[in-house]
């Protein structure tokens, strides 16, 4: 999930803190398509009642990942995309968390792991307003998302014609030269870990082009995807370091 922040003083306690808002976005939680909302023979022998067991949550994801592709089907047929849907989402959650009063709208932050990541990266990429970015188990290249890891990832990903104008961490390298922090964990079976540490290469050329490469920093963590307590706490001093006034 992905978390739109920013540092903030509260006027009457005068103790810092972060706003943050943690939408869902399409296709997940609230945002989730209900399997009694699509034609019976779609159904596949999940319930068309709403989840209550352990075991119906279970049937309920099974069934939400196999169709994930008619869901890509029916996006493209409308002429547009998984990502770009996310992204006009994410967008629209940050004009709705800036226009709040107290929030200062010129420290807005994003963070976020996995699809949170993903769309960390694209968010951050391609809406100047993302000031600081930490991108957290998502960071990898176009040839590892097509060609070796393409059945561990959603359609949220893929953009058709986009691997032909910039690979996947030029996406997020367009916010520089503001702050971007990148963590990756070491036993990540979502990705390869040469093509990660290439994506961060990438990175690193790109904001050495732009004369701030200590504004950025690519980073690898021990275990399998995750973002535990030490990465959080890196996280948070990233966003301590370059938020605060």
């Amino acid at each position: 999930m992905t978390e739109e922040s920013i540092l903030a003083v509260d006027p009457g306690t005068r103790k810092v803190g972060y706003a943050v808002l943690a939408h869902d976005v399409y296709a997940f939680g609230s945002r989730r398509i209900r399997v009694a909302d699509v034609p019976p023979e779609m159904r596949w022998g999940c319930p068309a009642r709403e989840p209550r067991t352990e075991e119906e949550f279970h049937a309920y994801n099974r069934w939400a990942s196999a169709h994930e592709s008619v869901t890509a089907k029916s996006l493209f047929s409308a002429g547009t995309t998984w990502p770009g849907v996310v992204l006009a989402e994410d967008q629209k959650a940050l004009d709705a968390l800036e226009s709040r009063i107290g929030v200062d709208r010129t420290r807005l932050a994003c963070c976020g792991l996995s699809g949170g990541g993903l769309r960390t990266s694209y968010l951050g990429g391609l809406d100047p307003r993302i000031k600081v970015a930490v991108c957290a188990g998502f960071m990898t290249t176009w040839r590892d998302l097509a060609l070796y890891k393409s059945w561990t990832h959603t359609w949220m990903t893929y953009a058709p014609g986009l691997p032909d104008l910039l690979d996947f961490p030029e996406i997020l390298g367009l916010r520089a030269p503001l702050p971007t922090l990148v963590m990756n964990c070491l036993q990540d079976r979502l990705f390869s870990l040469p093509e990660m540490r290439r994506a961060g290469k990438i990175l690193e050329r790109v904001y050495k082009a732009a004369g701030a490469r200590e504004k950025f920093s690519c980073e690898f963590f021990p275990g399998p995807h995750q973002f535990n307590l030490p990465m959080q706490a890196r996280a948070a001093a990233w966003l301590e370091r370059w938020l605060r006034p």
